[in-house]
């Protein structure tokens, strides 16, 4: 696979700990710092506490469908997943994700799991939209078990573990400084007589 964006920052760690919340604070931040990130997060349902389902959101207009029900035991196969996940919310969030426009600077896809990098299923437009697209920064958000894939496939990729995250205000403001510099010089170059 080509390098044709830029660099790839994939946040990982386990359940539970922490990713999903760290990515969508880094959304928010890059919304109030004028870039507008484009792509799909997965905030979890709760009820009384307890987590039962997992939504997924099209980052650009904030439309939400439930992407993954609570039901262990659902796939024979692999007996330990307990998400069963509903295949017209994998088709939204594909043709949200085809539908990335060509300004987009910065793309964030929360989260990467088994079905991409396993199943060639999910969310599969991934792969073709980083051979086709110039995106500044790319964030994915991936589960440590999976990761051994993941950097297989982008061995340049840069790993972030949710654990080593002391700071999680100081890392997204470190992000955003990061990404607001790469904007200004891709302006800069495009600006140049050739």
């Amino acid at each position: 696979m080509k390098d044709r964006c830029g660099p790839i920052t994939i946040i990982t760690g386990e359940k539970g700990k922490g990713k999903s919340t760290l990515i969508r604070q880094l959304v928010y931040s890059l919304r109030n710092s004028g870039i507008n990130p484009q792509g799909l997060i997965s905030p979890g349902i709760y009820d009384s506490g307890k987590k039962i389902g997992i939504s997924v959101e099209n980052i650009a207009t904030c439309v939400r469908k439930q992407l993954a029900f609570y039901d262990p035991g659902w796939d024979s196969e692999m007996p330990e997943r307990v998400w069963r996940f509903d295949t017209q919310a994998l088709k939204w969030g594909n043709n949200v994700l085809n539908n990335i426009k060509d300004t987009c600077e910065v793309m964030v896809v929360d989260e990467i799991g088994y079905l991409e990098l396993e199943k060639d299923e999910g969310w599969h437009s991934i792969f073709q939209l980083l051979e086709e697209k110039d995106f500044l920064q790319v964030y994915f958000v991936i589960r440590e078990n999976l990761l051994p894939i993941a950097q297989d496939i982008w061995p340049h990729a840069q790993i972030t573990k949710i654990t080593d995250i002391d700071n999680p205000d100081l890392w997204v403001s470190n992000e955003i400084k990061d990404v607001l510099l790469r904007i200004d010089r891709y302006k800069d170059q495009s600006q140049r007589p050739r």
